[in-house]
């Protein structure tokens, strides 16, 4: 069939079949082309693309792995050590030297080129910079462990004393090293982990819990080393008291002030002489001489006659720096010495030594440091007889311990790293506490944390105090050994306000047959005790409970604090609970607590709860990091902890919503 030309065109040439151009004739640009070679280049190019993030991807979670093995290999390790560091210094400095080089391993594969590009991705890239930056601040942390093993290694002065020289050099490097450290844990406490893997929050927040706040550890360590070295005796020569307290019969420094030893230090040196009774120099109530004291410390406990020549309440304060003062205008009243310096000690502290040092001998009987407090404090008692002469025979088995104790530490003046640790825990514990009659050296065993002293200024405390009352006007009992106490400190924040729920339960677990000098004569198995709990002093008090039921109580400024006073009575076999309420406000959004445990021979119990309302909780110090939202803590109570936890209102999206609810929630209560 013929077109004509006004239908197909008359310059267009038709292809035989009549469709399209014909062959060879040009295409209009328009028209689609082939495409298939330039999709097979994208492709490729897009598989080469993807092999290498593949690669990158794979060279950094091989790495990763590796390096969060290590890491958690190595924290393992430093906690071991940490908790039993051993009598051998030098194997314990190759152990850190050789978790050193792991740390130092793992931040290599860290900083290789594939994790190094990956970490500047957004989000992705979060992981592997705080793997990196766990690993640099662990590594930071095992150099100055390593700075603290050589600063204290050769101490000794050849000639039975301690080099003082030396021993203010290691102050010198242990504030180096806590000034070297604080950076990269800053940055550790800063690190964003939002957008994380699970396990890499999980090792960021294990790495806080047990490295932050050790830079303030290692500075309170120099300020420690500095004090020693003047009491040692280092610029003169220092007359030393030694108190040993007894904890069968409380009081709030500690125990009952049983025996004492005098002696000097002189560049370095302490001799001291024999304990002695403190029976054989006190006075009767009816004879005992007063003696100067602080006006806080007389008002409180002058009634008592702590601050007379009667010696067995002298350490009736909690601020055992006070007590230790005091102590020594009653020396130099009584025994005509006036101490320039004062140390208290208890039957934990003795036992403690003994345990890092090897046991020691009691009436022909070898006995270690883990059988020494119940040695002493329940089985010397025996059948608890008046008997003067078993009374004696017991108080010889105490002073003999105390003795071998300090013998020791004589002897070994350098310190092995477990006697090291002995006396830090002894220290925090509050079992162990030296003052100085010199303002500055006092100042500097204040800042060290082994003065004894408290201030709760600008924080919140818990401080559960009891003073042994007796069981009649002439005769005490020691039944403080089997009084089990539990604290639970509940703590609510919100960004500006805290309300803190503080409950002491204490059961008297004496058993019977424990004989009159134990278990009291009037009363028997009866507990008698001027008790005291502290707040802050901001609190506003809401309540105060004793099993259930309010309670009028005595409220009085002390430490920087609000302290409430009671007396307790408890029978045999009986639990009894007190319960104080309170808010306070909160200063920049971070709630600072400071946990202050009584110097008991079997700590309390200690269970904290910290939770935020209307917010969540910040990166914290002195205390493990939250979990799940809120910080939960349970143990034995054997140490002082200063926390500060941060906390944060809603923001955003969560902040709108919050704020909607909160003010539905207050418009359906009204």
């Amino acid at each position: 069939m013929t077109y004509p030309s006004s239908m197909a065109g008359a310059d267009t040439p038709v292809r035989p079949g009549g469709v399209g151009p014909a062959a060879g004739d040009s295409v209009s640009p328009d028209a689609p082309g082939p495409q298939r070679p330039r999709r097979s280049r994208r492709r490729r190019a897009l598989l080469v693309v993807g092999l290498v993030v593949l690669a990158l991807g794979v060279w950094t979670a091989v790495n990763g792995l590796l390096a969060a093995h290590r890491l958690r290999a190595v924290r393992a390790d430093v906690a071991r050590l940490t908790s039993q560091p051993g009598a051998d210094r030098a194997a314990l400095e190759r152990e850190l030297a050789t978790d050193l080089r792991t740390v130092r391993s793992a931040g290599s594969l860290l900083g290789q080129p594939g994790p190094r590009i990956v970490s500047a991705l957004p989000f992705l890239g979060r992981n592997v910079a705080a793997e990196r930056t766990v690993a640099d601040a662990s590594a930071a942390a095992l150099q100055a462990g390593l700075a603290l093993t050589r600063a204290t290694t050769g101490l000794a002065d050849g000639q039975g004393g301690v080099d003082v020289s030396r021993l203010s050099a290691a102050g010198v490097a242990l504030h180096q090293a806590a000034t070297m450290l604080r950076a990269p844990l800053q940055r550790l406490a800063d690190l964003r982990v939002g957008w994380t893997l699970p396990p890499v929050q999980t090792g960021v927040r294990q790495a806080r819990d047990q490295l932050l706040g050790l830079d303030d550890r290692l500075e309170r360590g120099a300020l420690g080393l500095n004090g020693v070295a003047g009491v040692l005796g280092g610029s003169t020569r220092r007359t030393v008291l030694v108190g040993l307290m007894n904890n069968a019969e409380l009081r709030g420094a500690g125990g009952l002030l049983s025996a004492y030893a005098t002696g000097t230090t002189d560049h370095g040196r302490l001799s001291l002489g024999p304990f002695l009774d403190v029976n054989k120099v006190a006075r009767s109530p009816g004879f005992a001489l007063p003696v100067a004291s602080p006006a806080d410390y007389h008002a409180a406990y002058g009634s008592y006659l702590a601050d007379t020549t009667l010696w067995k309440n002298v350490t009736m304060s909690a601020q055992a720096d006070e007590s230790a003062q005091v102590l020594a205008a009653v020396a130099a009243a009584s025994i005509h010495v006036q101490p320039d310096v004062v140390v208290l000690c208890d039957v934990p502290a003795a036992a403690a030594i003994i345990s890092a040092t090897g046991d020691v001998t009691i009436e022909g009987e070898s006995v270690s440091g883990a059988e020494l407090t119940k040695r002493l404090l329940v089985d010397a008692y025996g059948a608890g007889s008046l008997s003067v002469a078993k009374q004696n025979a017991r108080r010889r088995a105490l002073t003999a311990a105390a003795s071998q104790a300090f013998h020791r530490l004589q002897a070994d003046a350098t310190g092995t790293p477990a006697l090291l640790r002995a006396l830090l825990d002894a220290v925090s514990g509050r079992h162990l506490v030296v003052w100085s009659a010199n303002g500055a050296e006092e100042s500097t065993l204040t800042g060290a944390g082994a003065s004894g002293a408290i201030d709760a200024t600008g924080k919140d405390i818990s401080l559960a105090v009891s003073n042994n009352l007796g069981d009649s006007p002439s005769l005490g009992n020691k039944l403080d050994y089997y009084v089990e106490r539990r604290m639970t400190v509940d703590v609510k924040l919100q960004p500006h306000q805290a309300t803190v729920v503080q409950t002491l339960t204490l059961h008297n677990a004496a058993p019977t047959g424990l004989g009159p000098y134990v278990e009291g004569v009037a009363h028997p198995g009866e507990v008698t005790e001027l008790l005291s709990m502290d707040a802050a002093a901001t609190a506003t008090l809401t309540s105060f409970t004793h099993n259930g039921i309010a309670e009028d109580v005595d409220i009085a400024p002390a430490d920087g604090a609000k302290r409430l006073t009671t007396v307790l009575q408890l029978p045999r076999g009986a639990t009894t609970t007190y319960r104080l309420e309170y808010r306070l406000p909160i200063q920049d959004g971070r709630y600072r607590l400071l946990l202050v445990p009584q110097a008991l021979a079997l700590p309390a119990q200690l269970h904290l709860h910290i939770s935020a309302v209307g917010g969540v909780l910040g990166v914290s110090s002195g205390i493990e990091q939250p979990h799940n939202g809120s910080i939960d803590v349970t143990g034995p109570w054997n140490g002082v902890r200063d926390v500060t936890v941060p906390v944060h209102g809603y923001s955003g999206l969560r902040g709108v919503l919050h704020s909607i609810a909160h003010f539905w929630t207050h418009k359906i209560g009204d």
